[in-house]
C-alpha cells in the first residue's frame, strides 16, 4: 500500500491541509479507492480552496479527488511519508498496550499525540523512536523495513536519525550548554565545529549562556538547550515527551514559537506527546490514542 498526502491551495496567506490516504493501482485510470482521510482544518472545518474544482462541501470534495489524477491538480502537492506503522500491536506481559495501530506522519509535519494517562503514548513514542519493539504489525521509517535491523542497527539508526526532547530537559548537569550541544556529536563521531553549535544557540536565543551549566539556568532557557541539542545533528524526526508542561504560559509559546521556526529551518519532523492544549493548537494535526488505539 502506498500512502499519500495532499495539500491542497493556500487560504489567507495560511497553508490549509487536507490528508487522505489511498492506495493507488498502478492503471492509468487512476482507481483508488479510499481508505481513510482527515481534514486538517481549524475546528475540524472544511474551507474549499479558490479552485474551480473544488465543490463547496467536504464529501464532493471526496468524490471529485477519486476521479481526477494527481497532475489534474492544480497547486496539489504530494508529501512523502517519512513514518509509516501499520497494524502496530504491543503487548506488556498481560496488558495489550497497542492494538493495531496504524500511523503515517509525512516529512515536515507537527503531529500532536494526546490520551489519557495509561492510553499506550509512551509505548507508541518508543517505538516511532526505536526505543522499544512491537509484537505485530510492519514500521517503515523513511523506507527502511525497522523490523529487518539488528539492535546495533537499531542503535546506529536511532543516533543518526532521531532526537529526542523530554519533559524533564534531561540536560547533562555537569557540561555546559556548549557541551551539551557537543556530546551528541562526539557521540556520532561527527568532527565538532564551534560555529554552527554557537549559531544554533543563537537562533534558540541562548547564546549567551553557552558556558553556563544546567542548574544556572531557567526552566524554559533549559528546555530550549534540550530542543537546540536534539536539532544538532539535524535528524529528520524529533520525538518530544511533553516539552511545555513544567513551563509557564508565556514560556511555554516562546518554546512552541522556537519548535516551529526551528522545525521549519531544518526541514524537521516533529511527533510530540502532549497534554498541553496550547501545543496541540499549534500542532498540523492530534492523533487522539485511547486505550491502545487511534481514535
Amino acid at each position: 500500500m502506498q500512502f499519500g498526502k495532499f495539500v491542497v491551495g493556500a487560504l489567507r496567506g495560511n497553508e490549509e491541509h487536507i490528508q487522505v490516504f489511498f492506495d493507488f493501482t498502478s492503471n492509468s485510470t487512476w482507481n483508488p479507492k479510499l481508505q481513510l482521510w482527515t481534514c486538517l482544518l481549524p475546528n475540524n472545518a472544511f474551507h474549499p480552496p479558490p479552485r474551480p474544482f473544488i465543490a463547496s462541501n467536504f464529501q464532493t470534495t471526496l468524490r471529485l479527488i477519486k476521479l481526477r489524477a494527481p497532475n489534474e491538480f492544480m497547486g496539489v502537492k504530494k508529501m512523502s511519508a517519512l513514518l509509516t506503522l501499520e497494524s502496530i500491536s504491543k503487548k506488556y506481559h498481560l496488558a495489550q498496550a497497542l492494538k493495531s495501530v496504524t500511523l503515517v506522519i509525512n516529512k515536515g509535519e507537527f503531529t500532536a499525540l494526546q490520551g489519557p494517562s495509561g492510553s499506550g503514548k509512551s509505548t507508541l513514542l518508543n517505538i516511532c523512536g526505536l526505543l522499544d519493539g512491537f509484537d505485530e504489525g510492519n514500521y517503515h521509517f523513511d523506507g527502511t523495513d525497522i523490523s529487518r535491523l539488528t539492535k546495533q542497527e537499531l542503535t546506529l539508526h536511532r543516533r543518526e536519525y532521531l532526537g529526542f526532547v523530554f519533559q524533564s530537559f534531561n540536560l547533562i548537569p555537569v557540561m555546559t550548554v556548549f557541551e551539551n550541544l557537543e556530546y551528541p556529536l562526539l557521540l556520532a563521531g561527527v568532527k565538532v565545529r564551534r560555529e554552527p553549535i554557537l549559531a544554533l544557540l543563537e537562533q534558540a536565543g541562548i547564546a549567551k549562556f553557552v558556558n553556563h551549566l544546567p542548574d544556572q539556568l531557567s526552566g524554559g532557557q533549559q528546555q530550549r538547550v534540550a530542543i537546540a541539542r536534539a536539532l544538532i545533528k539535524k535528524p529528520p524526526l524529533i520525538i518530544a515527551d511533553e516539552p511545555t508542561a513544567n513551563l509557564d504560559t508565556q514560556t511555554a509559546h516562546h518554546i512552541i514559537d522556537l519548535m516551529h521556526a526551528l522545525g521549519r529551518d531544518y526541514g524537521t519532523t516533529f511527533l510530540i506527546a502532549t497534554h498541553d492544549e496550547r501545543m496541540a493548537a499549534r500542532c498540523d494535526r492530534t492523533l487522539q490514542l485511547i486505550d491502545g488505539e487511534l481514535q
